[in-house]
């Protein structure tokens, strides 16, 4: 029997063609792998006037894959994952320093019709988020709870999904009840997606609509486009100028008034 997807799948396909991609930041990262299998990536960040960087090390130790990052703010995270404990399991362990207070344990589950994630805080006021969702390998129904001491319940969320290899569709009610979103995303061809998302507030009758394209190209480039009610429209290319090597242009103009909210980010990915 076929496994099914997860609760943040609901939505994904379009969530990901209307949010990914557009960063108006400019980057610079460099992966490379050392001979001991460890996998490292240095990433630079200008946002503005800020300049940030960050070192990212991938390694097993003992059949164990650990991720640590280290940022130029002096904050260290780590996180350790485990499958098999359990039939269906995976754990994983993260948390940061100097923030005694953010570890967690996170618990993936999966079995036939069933698909569960528990999110554990490892503090003195624990939290515990749970996400599930049932159904078969086309169609799910699921819930997302979070629950906090001293607080109760702080949020949930209801949705059901669809997934075909052509196309899917997502309703979801979040925000304890005060959001309703669609979502709807499909493929015109092999090379060209097209999606849209509608998000009302159900407790100020405002309702946002954005529409996504997306276009794979000759020589691995790819296009995506994307335009809200509000007017803002969101262009993002990339390609690959040479071996290796990743180029991202993402830029973003207000339609209805060319001379706000323009911004212009480029981001560039090496690999060795």
């Amino acid at each position: 029997m076929a496994k099914v997807k997860g609760f943040a799948d609901i939505g994904k396909q379009a969530g990901d063609l209307l949010g990914k991609g557009f960063d108006f930041k400019n980057t610079f990262s460099f992966a490379t792998s050392a001979h001991d299998g460890t996998k490292i990536n240095v990433k630079s960040i200008k946002d503005g006037e800020k300049l940030s960087g960050e070192v990212k090390f991938n390694t097993p130790m003992s059949g164990i894959p650990v991720d640590v990052t280290i940022t130029s703010a002096a904050k260290v995270s780590m996180s350790a994952s485990k499958s098999g404990l359990v039939d269906g399991m995976k754990a994983t362990l993260a948390g940061s320093l100097p923030d005694l207070g953010s570890g967690k344990l996170t618990l993936d589950y999966s079995v036939p019709h069933l698909t569960t994630k528990t999110v554990i805080g490892l503090n003195t006021s624990p939290s515990v988020q749970l996400s599930a969702a049932t159904g078969t390998k086309n169609t799910i129904i699921g819930v997302d709870t979070m629950y906090m001491t001293g607080k109760g319940l702080t949020k949930w969320s209801i949705g059901a999904g669809y997934f075909d290899s052509d196309y899917s569709a997502g309703l979801m009610l979040m925000d304890k009840g005060d959001t309703l979103k669609a979502s709807y995303a499909a493929k015109i061809d092999s090379t060209q997606t097209a999606a849209a998302e509608i998000v009302r507030k159900l407790n100020s009758d405002k309702t946002d609509f954005t529409m996504g394209y997306s276009k794979d190209m000759d020589g691995g480039a790819k296009l995506k486009v994307k335009l809200a009610n509000s007017g803002l429209c969101n262009i993002n290319y990339s390609f690959s100028p040479a071996a290796q090597t990743t180029l991202n242009i993402s830029g973003q103009f207000d339609t209805l008034n060319m001379d706000k909210n323009t911004k212009l980010g480029m981001g560039v990915d090496v690999k060795a």
